[in-house]
C-alpha cells in the first residue's frame, strides 16, 4: 500500500503542473464586440449594429443570477430608437451572424412588419441551431423555433421593456 502512496503524489504533481501549463497555451477567446475607442468615435446606431452584427449568442432581455441586462439589449434599445430602425434592422438581418439576424428579426416586429414576414421566413428556412442565453441557461436553439417565438411578439415586447434599458446616446 505504502509503495503507491509516490506514484499518487507524482501523478498529483505531474497534473497541478500541467493543467496550468495547458491552460496558458490555450487561445483567447474572441470578443464579439468592438474596442471601446472605436465604438466611443461612431455614430450610436452604427456602434450598436457593429455590436449586435457579430453578437455570438442570442441574449434574452436578462440573464444571469442577478437578472443583469446584456450589452446587446442596449444595443438592441438604441437601433430602435433611431428614425431609420426598419433599415437598421433589416440590415442586421442580412449581415448579422446567426444571433445577430435574430436580433434584427425582433427589432423588424416592431419596425417594419412588411419587411418581417419575409425576413422571418428567410431567417427560418435556414436549419440551424442558434445559441441562446435565457436567465442563468445557454442552450441551442433551432432557428426556425425561435423565428416562431418571434412572430408571436413576446421576444421584441421582452427586449423593448428591459428594466426600461438606456440607448446609446452620442454626448
Amino acid at each position: 500500500m505504502y509503495r503507491r502512496a509516490p506514484i499518487a503524489v507524482l501523478t498529483l504533481v505531474w497534473y497541478l503542473l500541467l493543467i496550468p501549463l495547458a491552460l496558458s497555451l490555450a487561445p483567447p477567446p474572441a470578443t464579439p464586440h468592438l474596442p471601446a475607442t472605436t465604438l466611443q468615435t461612431l455614430p450610436p446606431e452604427v456602434a450598436a449594429l457593429g455590436f449586435l452584427a457579430s453578437s455570438p449568442r442570442y441574449y434574452s432581455a436578462q440573464v444571469g443570477i442577478g437578472g443583469s441586462v446584456p450589452p446587446q439589449v442596449y444595443a438592441w434599445n438604441t437601433l430602435l430608437q433611431m428614425p431609420r430602425a426598419d433599415t437598421l434592422f433589416a440590415t442586421l438581418v442580412r449581415i448579422g451572424t446567426l444571433p445577430g439576424q435574430i436580433y434584427g428579426l425582433a427589432g423588424l416586429y416592431y419596425a417594419d412588419s412588411l419587411t418581417f414576414k419575409t425576413a422571418a421566413r428567410q431567417v427560418a428556412s435556414q436549419h440551424a441551431l442558434v445559441e441562446v442565453m435565457r436567465g442563468c441557461s445557454s442552450f441551442s436553439w433551432d432557428v426556425a423555433q425561435l423565428a416562431e417565438e418571434i412572430r408571436s411578439g413576446y421576444w421584441s415586447l421582452e427586449l423593448a421593456t428591459a428594466r426600461q434599458a438606456p440607448v446609446l446616446s452620442s454626448n
